[in-house]
């Protein structure tokens, strides 16, 4: 004869439903709910895999065409003759890519490459706004401090002195790394020096001496302050 205690446990372990049991449950009650978070999942993946696979498809092909583009613009360097076949062609390259592929590397460099062949074309004021252009859409890129730097430089050639200014001032502060830098510091002095602002020219000059001691343009910077104080531009 059972035990009156025996007897309850087996009451109580008849009466607690079991793990998979809760579990069916819990699966039929919810069975729609669970089938729609399952194809959403479904969806994600295929969709991220294929997003994945086209952009690489996208990144290869893009970079394929800057490498075109780069190649072209070194060949057109290098012609004595024919520079207007390639140069258009050059021309076409480099509006496809920046049609096709705005985002991408390959649309830095080829603007970059535009701007550059403004550059050796001598048209300052295209070459100019066409690296400040670069700077400004890819700003993190290594490019962007080179193009302020080459942009500065075209601003001179048109005797934009203010703008030029400007953008060497644009390169320090915001790349404060590269190793342009002094130059464009130095080359900023410079122009300070042209517009008789001999104070602002010896603060940047006392600058290079401050962040940049070992670099060769802080040496010709301590010589423009020692030719200013001699020539009295500057207290001593």
């Amino acid at each position: 004869m059972l035990s009156s205690e025996s007897t309850g446990a087996t009451r109580s372990s008849e009466a607690k439903p079991r793990f998979v049991d809760r579990l069916a449950v819990f699966l039929h009650k919810y069975r729609v709910v669970l089938l729609v978070i399952l194809i959403a999942l479904v969806i994600f993946v295929v969709v991220y895999f294929s997003w994945t696979e086209w952009n690489k498809r996208t990144r290869e092909k893009s970079t394929l065409m800057a490498e075109r583009a780069q190649a072209l613009y070194e060949q057109w360097l290098e012609a004595e003759s024919e520079r207007g076949s390639l140069q258009e062609e050059l021309e076409q390259l480099i509006d496809q890519i920046v049609k096709r592929y705005p985002r991408q590397y390959a649309a830095q460099r080829a603007g970059f490459i535009r701007s550059s062949l403004a550059f050796e074309n001598e048209q300052w004021q295209e070459a100019a706004e066409g690296y400040k252009a670069v700077a400004k859409s890819f700003p993190k890129s290594y490019l962007a401090p080179l193009s302020l730097f080459n942009a500065a430089i075209a601003y001179e050639q048109t005797e934009e002195v203010e703008q030029g200014i400007e953008t060497y001032l644009e390169l320090a502060e915001k790349h404060p790394e590269s190793f342009l830098v002094p130059h464009a510091l130095f080359s900023l002095g410079r122009l300070y020096e042209t517009l008789e602002d001999f104070e602002n020219a010896f603060l940047v000059y006392d600058r290079l001496e401050d962040e940049y001691p070992l670099s060769n343009w802080t040496k010709i910077g301590r010589n423009r302050i020692i030719d200013l104080k001699v020539k009295g531009k500057i207290a001593e």
